[in-house]
């Protein structure tokens, strides 16, 4: 009886439905496993790649446009480029330099006792730039002084006074004569 029952059980309707719904479940949950889920992960990973990409397009878009307002920009002061070169050369010009500083010299009533050269660096780094120091001796009026300042500074070459002394000259007789000692830096690249 207990045999019957048991063939019953399984072999009967319901145990057939059983059976039947046990093994689709079963198949359906291991097609799930093998055939799903690594598509699903594909698709999971293919999401966030697309989001990487659409950050990375993001960050394209904003270099060209800033290379776009870039260029632009050297459009319109193409024709001034000429004004860079002179303010800083490509070479020392030490000559251009001290040809400068002796012809302001002149117009500003500054009398040269001395100057001299230093610190000329020509192995230059790449975006670096080099400098020539020219270092005047003097002697000048205080208000020719600030004439020839101002000169050096209104020219388009590119000049900075790292240091200024100024005494009172004791040796001449005139009254506002002051002995200046200046280092002047000009730019290269």
């Amino acid at each position: 009886m207990e045999k019957e029952r048991i063939k019953e059980l399984f072999f009967g309707r319901k145990g057939k439905r059983y059976i039947y719904f046990t093994l689709f479940f079963f198949t359906f949950s291991i097609f799930i496993l093998f055939a799903i889920y690594p598509s699903l992960k594909t698709i999971l990973l293919l999401i966030k790649e697309r989001d990487e990409l659409r950050e990375i397009e993001a960050s394209y878009n904003s270099q060209i446009a800033n290379i776009y307002q870039m260029m632009s920009e050297i459009e319109e002061n193409r024709d001034k480029l000429y004004l860079v070169d002179q303010a800083i050369s490509l070479f020392p010009q030490v000559n251009k330099i001290t040809d400068d500083v002796k012809s302001l010299a002149d117009k500003n009533n500054l009398f040269i006792r001395k100057a001299s050269i230093s610190d000329i660096n020509l192995i230059i780094k790449k975006n670096d730039s080099g400098t020539v120091s020219l270092i005047l001796e003097g002697t000048v009026t205080f208000d020719d002084l600030n004439r020839f300042i101002d000169d050096l500074f209104n020219q388009r070459r590119l000049k900075t006074i790292e240091a200024l002394t100024i005494t009172q000259d004791k040796e001449t007789t005139e009254s506002g004569k002051l002995d200046v000692l200046m280092k002047i830096n000009s730019f290269y690249l």
